[in-house]
């Protein structure tokens, strides 16, 4: 089952009191395109649906969202740092590509220590990107 979703992002920590969360988005939105309605979440009970009632985004990539039935941050206290997941079916209609990835071959310079090394990957911890 798990093959058939794509993990496009990540929810953080809850935004204000009526159930909304900040989320991070891995994968590019397509210009002119909205979130679908309904989102997937990986939890230790499985991936299950969540309806998007509301969602904005603060950049390119983060922003808030919320879900029908979730209404106070108690309600959402278990979906915190949930993996945020669309079927891989309608991904193309969507997304690009994942955000994180051109970052993978660069060189890391430090202004007073020189060169630190070439980026070889991502690490995604919880709401921040380790490279």
């Amino acid at each position: 089952m798990q093959q058939d979703f794509i993990t496009i992002g990540i929810l953080g920590k809850p935004h204000g009191t009526s159930g909304a969360f900040h989320f991070k988005l891995t994968s590019v939105l397509l210009k002119d395109t909205d979130l679908p309605d309904v989102l997937y979440l990986k939890l230790q009970e499985g991936i299950l649906p969540y309806f998007v009632t509301e969602w904005s985004l603060r950049s390119s990539y983060q922003g808030t969202i919320s879900f029908e039935d979730i209404e106070s941050r108690e309600d959402g206290a278990a979906l915190v740092n949930a993996e945020l997941m669309i079927k891989s079916s309608d991904f193309a209609d969507y997304f690009e590509e994942e955000i994180d990835n051109y970052l993978i071959g660069f060189t890391v310079i430090d202004l007073k220590l020189g060169t630190i090394g070439k980026i070889i990957e991502i690490t995604d911890n919880t709401i921040q990107d380790v490279a």
